[in-house]
């Protein structure tokens, strides 16, 4: 078993490692996602692009979306009211 501090640690260590990968600027790739709060657009980088691609197609591919004659995700909108 692992010890909880020492556990504490490896986790610290693995989100610093995490977020040396989302710092970095990396604007040669492709974008899939466009992220406005409030009108104001915020740049994402090749991680938070493609990790927030990813999550909202596979939460679609878990909706019967079939039932509304949706079979493919070519080009998806969601807008979330937050108040």
């Amino acid at each position: 078993m692992v010890d909880k501090q020492i556990g504490k640690q490896i986790g610290k260590q693995i989100g610093k490692q995490i977020g040396k990968q989302t710092d970095n600027k990396n604007d040669n790739f492709k974008k899939y996602v466009s992220l406005s709060i409030d009108g104001i657009d915020i740049e994402l980088n090749a991680f938070s692009d493609e990790f927030i691609k990813e999550t909202i197609v596979g939460m679609l591919k878990a909706i019967k979306t079939s039932k509304y004659g949706v079979k493919d995700f070519k080009n998806i909108k969601i807008t979330i009211d937050n108040d």
